[in-house]
């Protein structure tokens, strides 16, 4: 039988360009989401049996065009897409040569009529496949490859909640075409074969007939294939699973390891615990519980993170992980009033961020409750240490696990009360949840509490104590003669602040990520306005020095109203300056992100406003998370206008 390419007719000629919201919304980091959207559909689809780990193989091969059975439809398709697009451009008035769609279409002409095609195959193993029947509309098949918005996944607590996560395949394709192979098993037992592609281009018209930007290959009537006879075989799958194919895929530099650091960030709990395992390029990058701890402690491991802004995931995963394998973890499991259980796991222990981590389906989702009004973070008066909260490994669990997917956003990156539709489940849901995280909070001042004794050394309280002298006279037995004792001005130590280095020739040079530390600002790299010539700090600038200040005030404000906290101080300085809020801490201090200022401006979380030397500031703020431990204040000029006090 002859298979074609068909787009659905477009009667009422409505224009549909290449902007798709739910491929848009995975443009900027195309193989970065695409990995994680990927993996996260094959783990759904783990084997009933559960005894083996969800296997994904990335793989990119160069397909002789001949062995592309659609590669002509293709290839035509994108002409016709191409010679509408510069109709329009011409008629509009626009530059065919900065026009985003003549561009794409100029490119797609020229890779579907090269003689070699570049496809990647993201291939699973041990899993379900794309379970039908084929011409079902509410398989799993169809839901993947046809249906829009539409998450039609069997398990309550899967990873995937709207059905949009399929569109990063398609961010990743020059022609923003996939094909899909799949071998299951129908309800008999017997072998099912399926294959499709699909094609999301533009609504063009061919011989003055017009057609959607939506396009099939496979049987007429747009139905997929089920005999592979007479296929390449390259396309066709032997194994039980799914083979993905993105076609026209842009194998830029590093596209392995960019995968490789998705999957790391996103899939850390999975791996640990042997549910996953993946191997990208032909093997070249082999991932799995043995490799884990090397992949994600490799030395050049940083440099591929801040290539592609996962620096503070990457830190993240690397706690996961210690927390994890650690015998010193403990573990605790709460009633989630209503909806199951969770677990959470704390080890306790120095240069850990204080963060809650939240994981669902073994993968990392958040480190923030924000729509809840719950921190996770920002600790004072505690030990360092990290922890995991997740649904329990129990019934109860699946039960909370199904309410962290109704509340997880399409991004995978926050849980949302708002994404309940009953005004009155939302309310139990937010009580529930902020219960939850008290709980959590309480037990983990308990895990972590400062242990104090009679010898404890207070560096905060050392200035008001003596320190030993030196060179005094001893007796015979060796010991300090009281009546010659001199005493001397006390020894204390340095506190860490927030990691911010200062270029005396430049400005900001960003803080210096450790590799197995990380805070809210580590590895950081800010592009400051100085020369400087740390990690981050381009450009060149004034110089920015720290400005003195005095008779520092914070409090809360207890009557109400719009703000929360005021602070007070007088300044030593004069001119533009930068004022950092942050938690105080025994060893270290958080910084604090300011979300709303009564005087001055945000910037990055810090308040900015003009300084007067000796002149009294008071500011009502709000934080972005709410906090109400003991905070202090630094301030830094902007500006080389600012002068010192006489």
């Amino acid at each position: 039988m002859a298979y074609s390419v068909q787009f659905l007719p477009n009667p009422a000629r409505k224009p549909e360009g290449l902007g798709d919201g739910g491929i848009e919304q995975f443009r900027g980091k195309p193989h970065v989401s695409c990995a994680r959207e990927t993996g996260q559909n094959s783990n759904d689809a783990g084997s009933k049996d559960g005894d083996k780990p969800v296997v994904m193989k990335f793989n990119l091969h160069h397909i002789d065009r001949d062995d592309l059975p659609f590669a002509d439809e293709l290839h035509k398709a994108c002409k016709h897409c191409l010679a509408d697009s510069e109709d329009k451009a011409k008629r509009m008035d626009n530059d065919p040569e900065e026009d985003r769609t003549v561009q794409f279409f100029r490119r797609a002409v020229k890779e579907t009529g090269e003689e070699a095609i570049s496809v990647l195959e993201i291939a699973d193993f041990n899993t379900t496949g794309l379970t039908g029947p084929m011409d079902d509309s509410e398989s799993v098949f169809n839901s993947l490859v046809k249906a829009d918005g539409v998450n039609n996944k069997r398990s309550d607590d899967s990873g995937g909640a709207f059905g949009i996560g399929k569109k990063a395949a398609f961010a990743t394709s020059n022609v923003q075409t996939v094909l899909y192979s799949t071998l299951t098993e129908d309800p008999q037992g017997s072998e099912l074969f399926g294959i499709q592609a699909r094609l999301q281009l533009l609504s063009h018209e061919r011989e003055a007939e017009p057609f959607r930007a939506e396009g099939y290959w496979g049987n007429p009537n747009f139905a997929p294939i089920t005999d592979p006879a007479g296929l390449p075989d390259w396309m066709v799958r032997k194994e039980r699973g799914t083979s993905l194919f993105v076609v026209c895929f842009p194998a830029q530099k590093n596209w392995a390891r960019k995968m490789e650091i998705s999957i790391l960030t996103n899939f850390t709990t999975a791996i640990f615990r042997g549910k996953m395992e993946f191997e990208i390029d032909d093997g070249g990058i082999t991932i799995n519980k043995a490799t884990l701890s090397q992949r994600l402690g490799s030395s050049d491991m940083d440099e591929i993170a801040k290539d592609v802004g996962l620096t503070e995931q990457l830190g993240y995963a690397r706690h996961i992980l210690k927390c994890l394998s650690s015998g010193e973890t403990q573990k605790f499991t709460f009633e989630v009033e209503g909806y199951g259980e969770a677990d959470l796991r704390i080890l306790v222990e120095p240069e850990l961020p204080r963060h809650i981590l939240m994981v669902r389906n073994g993968m990392y989702i958040t480190n923030h409750l924000r729509g809840f009004d719950q921190p996770l973070v920002h600790f004072a008066q505690t030990r360092e240490f990290v922890a995991i909260l997740e649904p329990a490994g129990s019934e109860g669990g699946r039960k909370f696990g199904a309410l962290l997917k109704r509340l997880e956003n399409p991004e995978h990156n926050a849980f949302e009360p708002s994404r309940i539709i009953s005004d009155e489940e939302q309310g139990r849901v937010e009580t529930s949840i902020q219960q939850l995280v008290r709980a959590a909070r309480e037990k983990i001042k308990e895990a972590a509490k400062v242990e104090t004794s009679d010898s404890d050394d207070i560096d905060e309280l050392a200035h008001l104590f003596a320190a030993e002298a030196g060179d005094e006279d001893t007796t015979s037995s060796g010991e300090s003669d009281p009546e010659r004792f001199t005493y001397g001005q006390a020894k204390t130590k340095t506190r860490k602040m927030p990691n911010i280095q200062i270029d005396p020739e430049g400005g900001d040079l960003g803080g210096s990520g450790d590799k197995d530390k990380t805070t809210e600002k580590e590895g950081g790299g800010g592009q400051g306005k100085g020369s400087g010539t740390g990690t981050g700090g381009e450009g060149t600038g004034s110089p920015r020095k720290p400005i003195q200040l005095a008779a520092t005030r914070i409090c809360d404000i207890t009557t109400g109203g719009t703000y929360v906290h005021e602070l007070h101080f007088t300044p030593e300085g004069t001119g533009p300056a930068e004022i950092t809020v942050a938690a105080s801490g025994l060893t270290t201090a958080s910084e604090l992100q300011v979300a709303k200022v009564g005087l001055g401006q945000i910037e990055k979380g810090k308040i900015r406003l003009e300084l007067e030397a000796g002149k009294r500031v008071s500011i009502c703020f709000n934080l972005a998370e709410s906090f109400h431990g003991p905070m202090e204040l630094s301030a830094m000029t902007i500006s080389e206008t600012v002068k010192s006090a006489s």
